[in-house]
Formats: structure tokens, C-alpha cells, sequence
């Protein structure tokens, strides 16, 4: 693709891309940034040309277009550049899951720290004019204490509209406008709105999440000012205790969700809550001082169970392990789980069999933000931000022996690479490798010629070999691919909708069958698309529903699929979907045990579940 940056000609192409969304792409040249929309027009550009006068008085942390990029005549504006975010930078939503803030180290006041630059950078902008509107945690990115603020071309100035939002984080007064016909937000909305990722990155829990007898949805409870710390709320599991909280914080979150008060977020009260947190030595999380004891560690310390089995609804589960940190990753061969978990400042390894005899090993100090996977007898680790892979053999007694250092390229900036249980799958000089370890050496051959920098895959192990499946972005779209048995194929999975922005994917194995989940993002909704198709490539289901209308699933991929019934952790334990009919049986008995960060793994007779720092051993009657 050819287009005119400062009067000069500028060839874009497919390996050039950055990131794909709903309304553009974002392409890399040099060390900056080129936005170029799907469907740009004069009202783009009007309001363009207008923000570039503006972008001047916007402070520091926030990537504001630089200038205009026309089409290769040199007539109509069709994007912007921009600085180039650096990639190691990630995406505020992080900050709601447990294991992201085990693995990196991250504790609640370094989030009120963050979130304090963030409200200093969000009046600076107000004061310059520009209110954000769609204010969410995915137009949000920090690297430990410094935000950076993106998309910034939507943001709403003068005559010019923010068009849309994002649901759960807009504020209920809007509810049932038209943002798009002229402009709607005012700078308290986005006050709002900054309540809401603060309450959300401090307990992991949406102010009107939880579940209620009678209402349903989310946007529902929120119109409907249904706290989630009021009394006919059930609290879900999954979230931090809202102990955590000071009074004083608590205090100002209430009038803001349920009296509907607006206004600038107070900072003074988020520094002082900042300042009185401490650390218990136990579980390393941070608490207000005020509370006598950690009210984190409080109730797992204090958790016990009457029998160590127990039966209710059709489901047996067994405690198996307690490990003393989070579980960041896991393998199953055979009838032997690998663990991995953060333990202080350790990993330590959990090797544990069906007889629930299982070892323990502290293996070395923590990388924080690393990825792992296991091989057989093997971890591998990719330090957080870079391609590197790092092959460590696991001998007894913890002993890890250094085997084998390679790398792979990289999909928006993360490592792209994957495991089974004897091999692993990377990239490098643009095709897709498969690595064996042999005598200690990695051994590699080819599979498939893949697009360098636009490549993500998943693997997997079945009876009759490794599958690896995956895609190739081609500009804004999606090319499907399947390897098993020496052969390459297309996969038929459907396109997005123009609009239509993929978030992320899971591939789940079943049998005959296999199903692909898509997350995505859509004006301001996101959605769960699910394909099933068979092993001889035809397309048997494809559907898309409204995250809000997936029963509290909170991420359909840690799920489980076979021969068309999925198993999904969620709020109110496990529910179990035959997809094609969309009929869902509720699992409530493993309420009290699982939530919706629960991952399920196909184990024997039954599955196993891990839940934060806990493995069970579930049977379905």
C-alpha cells in the first residue's frame, strides 16, 4: 500500500502492521506510527486536521497524531502518524487478573501510584479542551507506574463527537444516547469512568459485577444503581476482598455508583490510601493499615473443609494441592501434573499423580512477566518483552540444568511460540519451526512458511499427533491455518464484521471436532465468537453472542470442549453447553470453589481445575 507522509511516497506492507482494530490499522515506518482507517472520509479528516492544532497542549503520556497521511494522490486524508508505543507497554485490563499480578510483582499501591499519574495526565486533558469519552481499559497502557493514553483521535472536542463507547465503562447517564450524533460527553463522564478502572484494578471486580437474583446484566445493575457491595449482591470468587479498600476510599466509591454523584475523582483521598498500605509478610499483598490483620490472606488461612471430598449436584471434587502462591502454569501428561507457581520471590515447581503423592521443588528467583510452558522434563521461559526462549531441564530435587537458548518472533510485541509435550513450536526467518530436544540440543525442522511479525498459533496433542493452529494477519484480516499429519490447510473460519476488532483466541481440541474461541470487540460490545470444525476441515457451527449473554463466563478459552459440549468455568461454578442447541446445565455446587479464572484441564476420568493457588480433581456424575 502506497500513501504520502510529508509529501513524500511511503509503501506500507503486510509485515509493516502493528495492529489491526475496528475502524483502522496501524502500520510501523521508521520509529513512528501510521494509523490508516478502514473507511476514512471528511468528517475524519475535518476533525483531524482540527485535533493536530490541538496536540500541541496535550501533556506528556498521551500519543497524539503528528500529521496527516494523504492517499498516494495526494487529495484525501485516510490516517495520521503518530508515535510509535513502545512494546513492552500493556493494556490497563491486565491489571484484573490475578495471574498477570503474580507473575509481574504488581500489588494494589502500585495501582493507586498509576492511577494517580493517570488522573494528573486526564485533567491536563480536560484542561486542554478534549474530553476522552471512550475512557477504557484497552485505550490505556502503563509500563509500572506510567500511563500512556492511545486512540486519542477519538476523543470528543468542540463540534466533533466521540462516536462511541465502551458499555461497561460508560457512564449510566449516557445510557440510550446517541453519541454519535453530536457531542455527548462531558468531562465528569470520564470521572466516571476512572472510577470505575480504579475499582476494577483494586478488587478485579466491575462495581456492578457479582451476580443478583433478579438482574441479570451488568448495564442492567448499573442503571439501576445495584452495587456490588451491597447486600443482595453475591460477591464473585474470584475478586480480591473488599477489605482491601480503605473506609475512606469506600466512601468515595459509593456516592459515585449509587448516588450517582460526579465530579473529579478526589486524588488526596487515592494518596492517602496509597500511603497507609502495608505489606503482609504473609501473602504479599498490600492492605490498609487501619485493618488489624491482612484481610487477603485472612480468609485462606482460615479456610478449611468439613471432609476432604465432597458431592453436590452431580459434581465430586477433591482438593488435591495448596501451593503457598499463584499457579501461572500447568501441564498434564499422562497421569502426571506439572505446576508452576510464584511463591514469594520463587518458582517452584509441583510435580503431582493421581495418587496425590507430590513433590515440591524451588527452582530459581522469579522473572517477573515471563511466559512459561512446560515439555517433557523440560520448562520453557521467555523473559517478559523480548523473543528470547529458554530451555531449563527439570532434574529431582528442583535441580534445573540450562539446555538449550533460542528465540522466536514476535506477534504485537509478545513471543509467539507454543508446547506439547515433546516439542516446541516458534518462529524464525519466516517460517513456522518444530524443535525437539535431543541429548540436551534442540532440533529443528520447518512446517510451514508463515508472515514474520503477523503470525499467533496454539498446539496441541491428540492420539494421532501434534496440531497447530493458527493465523496469519494480512492487513485486516485473518488468514486460518491448520498443521497436523505433514499437511497444511485452510481453516473456514469466518471474517469479522468491518468494524469488528479480535482481542484474543483459543483453540480447544475435542475428539472430531475442534472448537475456536474468539473474543472481540465491537462499538463499544464485546462478543464470544464460537466455530466448531471438524478434523476434516468443514465448518459445523459458527455463532456469536453478547459477552453479557454467556452466563457469567468470564473467559470462555479456560474451558473445556468434546464432541460438542463445552464445559466453561464462570461466576456461579461450571456450566455445561451443548453448543449446538445452546442448552446450558448450571453446576452451582462448584460455586464456593471455582470462578470465572478457573482453567480446566481434561485429566483420566474426570478434569482437573485450577483455581489461583489451588488444584482440584473434579468428577462429573
Amino acid at each position: 500500500m502506497q500513501v504520502l507522509i510529508n509529501n513524500r511516497r511511503v509503501n506500507l506492507g503486510e509485515r509493516d502492521v502493528l495492529g489491526s482494530g475496528g475502524e483502522a490499522v496501524v502500520y510501523r515506518h521508521k520509529d513512528l506510527a501510521v494509523k490508516l482507517y478502514h473507511t476514512p472520509d471528511q468528517a475524519r479528516a475535518a476533525k483531524l486536521l482540527d485535533l493536530l492544532q490541538l496536540a500541541g497542549r496535550l501533556p506528556v503520556g498521551v500519543i497524539a497524531p503528528r500529521q496527516p497521511v494523504y492517499d498516494p494522490a495526494g487529495q484525501a486524508i485516510i490516517g495520521f502518524t503518530m508515535e510509535a508505543v513502545p512494546e513492552k507497554l500493556l493494556p490497563l485490563a491486565s491489571l484484573r487478573n490475578k495471574a498477570f499480578r503474580a507473575n509481574h510483582g504488581f500489588n494494589n499501591r502500585q495501582v493507586a501510584e498509576l492511577f494517580l499519574e493517570i488522573h494528573s495526565i486526564l485533567r491536563q486533558i480536560h484542561a486542554a479542551g478534549l474530553v476522552v469519552g471512550d475512557f477504557n481499559e484497552l485505550n490505556l497502557l502503563f509500563e509500572a507506574n506510567r500511563p500512556v493514553f492511545i486512540d486519542v483521535d477519538s476523543y470528543q472536542f468542540g463540534p466533533y463527537a466521540c462516536p462511541v463507547a465502551t458499555e461497561a465503562f460508560l457512564d449510566p447517564q449516557l445510557y440510550g444516547l446517541d453519541l454519535a450524533a453530536s457531542p455527548k460527553f462531558r468531562p465528569e463522564n470520564d470521572w466516571y469512568s476512572f472510577a470505575v478502572m480504579l475499582f476494577r484494578s483494586l478488587l478485579l471486580a466491575h462495581p456492578f459485577g457479582g451476580t443478583h437474583p433478579q438482574v441479570k446484566k451488568l448495564v442492567e445493575r448499573a442503571a439501576q444503581g445495584l452495587y456490588l457491595l451491597d447486600n443482595e449482591v453475591t460477591y464473585p470468587t474470584m475478586a480480591f476482598t473488599p477489605w482491601l479498600l480503605s473506609n475512606e476510599l469506600s466512601e468515595v466509591f459509593r456516592p459515585i455508583f449509587v448516588g450517582q454523584q460526579r465530579g473529579i475523582f478526589p486524588a488526596q483521598k487515592l494518596a492517602e490510601y496509597a500511603q497507609d498500605l502495608v505489606e503482609c509478610r504473609a501473602c504479599r499483598n498490600w492492605f490498609p493499615g487501619q485493618r488489624r490483620f491482612c484481610p487477603a490472606c485472612q480468609p485462606s488461612t482460615g479456610f478449611s473443609f468439613p471432609q476432604p471430598v465432597f458431592q453436590v449436584g452431580g459434581l465430586q471434587a477433591l482438593e488435591w494441592l495448596a501451593a503457598a502462591g499463584e499457579i501461572v502454569a500447568c501441564q498434564v501428561s499422562g497421569d502426571k501434573v506439572r505446576l508452576l507457581a510464584r511463591e514469594a520471590d520463587t518458582a517452584v515447581l509441583y510435580i503431582i499423580r493421581s495418587n496425590k503423592v507430590f513433590e515440591r521443588s524451588e527452582m530459581f528467583r522469579w522473572l517477573p512477566g515471563a511466559a512459561y510452558a512446560f515439555m517433557e522434563e523440560c520448562l520453557v521461559v521467555n523473559p517478559f518483552g523480548s523473543g528470547d526462549l529458554l530451555l531449563l531441564g527439570l532434574g529431582p530435587a528442583g535441580k534445573v540444568t540450562p539446555l538449550h537458548r533460542t528465540c522466536t518472533g514476535l506477534y504485537e510485541g509478545r513471543a509467539a511460540f507454543a508446547t506439547t509435550g515433546r516439542y516446541l513450536y516458534r518462529l524464525a526467518g519466516g517460517m513456522l519451526m518444530q524443535g525437539e530436544l535431543k541429548k540436551g540440543r534442540l532440533e529443528d525442522r520447518p512446517l510451514s512458511a508463515v508472515l514474520e511479525g503477523q503470525t499467533r498459533f496454539s498446539a496441541f496433542r491428540e492420539a494421532a499427533g501434534d496440531t497447530v493452529i493458527g493465523f496469519s494477519r494480512v492487513f485486516k484480516n485473518y488468514e486460518w491455518f491448520c498443521l497436523e499429519k505433514g499437511c497444511r490447510t485452510s481453516w473456514p473460519v469466518g471474517p469479522l464484521e468491518p468494524d469488528e476488532a479480535l482481542l484474543d483466541f483459543t483453540v480447544k481440541p475435542g475428539g472430531a471436532e475442534r472448537l475456536l474461541i474468539r473474543q472481540t470487540r465491537r462499538a463499544g460490545l464485546d462478543y464470544i465468537r464460537l466455530d466448531v470444525i471438524s478434523t476434516d476441515g468443514r465448518s459445523l457451527l459458527a455463532k456469536s453472542r453478547r459477552v453479557e449473554e454467556t452466563g457469567g463466563q468470564g473467559n470462555p478459552g479456560r474451558g473445556l470442549f468434546r464432541s460438542g459440549v463445552a464445559i466453561w468455568p464462570g461466576a456461579g461454578g461450571l456450566q455445561k453447553e451443548r453448543l449446538s442447541l445452546g442448552q446450558r446445565t448450571e453446576l452451582s455446587a462448584a460455586g464456593p470453589y471455582l470462578n470465572e479464572a478457573t482453567t480446566l484441564l481434561a485429566y483420566q476420568d474426570g478434569l482437573l481445575a485450577v483455581t489461583d493457588n489451588r488444584l482440584w480433581k473434579l468428577t462429573l456424575a
